[in-house]
C-alpha cells in the first residue's frame, strides 16, 4: 500500500497520478492483465467511515506503466469543506479487494468562483 498525503485546492479541477512499482525491481506494475478489475476511491471524514465527502473517479491512466489516475471535478471540490479527509484507492477483482493508496487528504480554500 502506498501511503500518499494530498492537498486540493477547493473550486478546480483536480488531478493526481500514482505509479504502482514492484519493491523488487522498482518498475512500474503492469495492470494490463487487470483490465476487469474495477478501481474506486472514496474520500472519507473519518478513515473507518462508511459514509464517504467525495468519490474520486479513479482510471488506470497507463495500464502498462503502472499509473493510477484520480480525478475531481471543480464542482466536487466545491462541495467539500476546507479540512482534513482521509481516502484510499481500491482495486476489486471479482471478489478480491486490494488497497492499493491510502493517506490524508488537506482541503484548503482554492480559487473563488466570483470575480
Amino acid at each position: 500500500v502506498i501511503k500518499k498525503n494530498l492537498l486540493i485546492p477547493r473550486n478546480v479541477d483536480y488531478e493526481q497520478l500514482f505509479t504502482i512499482n514492484d519493491r523488487r525491481t522498482g518498475s512500474g506494475v503492469s495492470f494490463s492483465g487487470f483490465s476487469s478489475s474495477i478501481l474506486s476511491s472514496k474520500v472519507k471524514q473519518n478513515p473507518n467511515s462508511t459514509g464517504f465527502a467525495a468519490t474520486f473517479t479513479a482510471t488506470y491512466s497507463d495500464a502498462s506503466s503502472g499509473v493510477i489516475k484520480l480525478t475531481l471535478t471543480a464542482d466536487q471540490t466545491k462541495a467539500l469543506k476546507s479540512g482534513r479527509y482521509f481516502y484510499d484507492v481500491n482495486a476489486k477483482d471479482g471478489s478480491t479487494v486490494n488497497r492499493i493508496v491510502e493517506g490524508q487528504l488537506l482541503v484548503r480554500g482554492g480559487i473563488s468562483s466570483s470575480l
